[in-house]
């Protein structure tokens, strides 16, 4: 199945590299931190190099995850394009409503049942109840340029058909929605109050929230519901595209400033503030199960915010994959 993924993903980058124009920006890291042993803050930190005389943890990459229309369900890859806004076919497509604003989890839980698909030529989608919608990859007509609102950013976007659109109006029971894309040619950058300026890169994103990368680790991750009294909490509630394993303690990501993953450096550089989105099964579209803000309250509170994750920005584009290395190369001091 990982062989087949891998195929289908060289083909479709083949076919976008040949035919130019119909190109899709890429978008696309969570993890928890625990204020009572880091002290960490959401303001500029000073970065201090690791001894060579750290002991060396073997860190794996675990898991790749891409979600091609923001706030559905995703895809677990064997590995990863990373282009300059993410991985390839990230948060690529996305909802909104009749005013442009952006839709998500929040208003609309059963949009996690919302089950995107790749195929060489289109993007399949099925949901319960509903007809398998293709979206292709190359749009017969082109759509309509329409300006968007993800909080406070307006974002130029490709609306999709009226066929499309319907269908999911009619998922969702709602009237007025529009699915759109990004347009090839726009350029939106990270947020300019996050410490980003000092790393090379394109530092640029889709229709992600703010960030190309989200990175947890399973670590910081069974702390969270090793706490919850609740029962254990999915990652799938914390829509992350890297996971990490083997880390020497939960939450000590949140001091990473630079770290390699394969052949690729990364920086974390802000934590990744939680929202009601997090309540919503994902196996089920409802809000229902563990409630991963209770014991983030304890854990990870920053100015009022549970924070739980690392936003990446990488320095080139390349590739990862399932089983490579992770070094820390760097950390953020107070």
């Amino acid at each position: 199945q990982r062989r087949e993924m891998s195929n289908i993903l060289t083909y479709i980058t083949s076919f976008w590299k040949q035919t130019g124009p119909v190109k899709f920006v890429i978008p696309t890291a969570i993890v928890i931190a625990l204020s009572s042993v880091l002290g960490f803050v959401l303001n500029k930190k000073k970065a201090i190099k690791i001894s060579t005389t750290t002991k060396k943890k073997d860190i794996k990459v675990v898991g790749l995850y891409i979600y091609p229309i923001k706030s559905c369900a995703g895809i677990s890859l064997p590995d990863a394009e990373v282009g300059k806004h993410g991985f390839l076919f990230d948060r690529t497509f996305m909802l909104v409503n009749a005013d442009g604003q952006f839709q998500t989890l929040r208003q609309h839980p059963p949009m996690a049942l919302i089950q995107p698909s790749l195929h060489p030529d289109c993007l399949e989608v099925s949901a319960p109840g509903m007809p398998v919608l293709r979206i292709p990859y190359q749009q017969a007509v082109k759509g309509q340029n329409i300006e968007v609102t993800i909080w406070s950013d307006k974002v130029i976007c490709v609306e999709e058909s009226a066929e499309i659109n319907e269908w999911f109006c009619k998922y969702l029971n709602q009237t007025g929605l529009k699915l759109v894309r990004i347009s090839f040619d726009y350029k939106r950058v990270v947020d300019p109050k996050s410490w980003t300026d000092e790393f090379p890169g394109s530092k640029s994103v889709a229709l992600s929230d703010g960030f190309p990368l989200l990175l947890c680790t399973n670590e910081s991750l069974k702390a969270v519901s090793d706490h919850s009294k609740e029962g254990p909490i999915p990652m799938k509630r914390f829509r992350p595209n890297i996971v990490i394993e083997g880390t020497e303690s939960p939450f000590c990501e949140d001091l990473w400033k630079t770290i390699t993953i394969g052949n690729m450096t990364f920086h974390p550089v802000k934590m990744c503030p939680r929202c009601k989105a997090t309540k919503v099964d994902p196996e089920t579209g409802r809000v229902e199960g563990p409630d991963p803000l209770i014991p983030l309250s304890d854990l990870n509170t920053k100015k009022g915010q549970k924070c739980f994750g690392q936003n990446l920005v990488h320095e080139a584009e390349g590739a990862i994959r399932i089983g490579d290395s992770v070094q820390v190369l760097s950390h953020w001091a107070e």
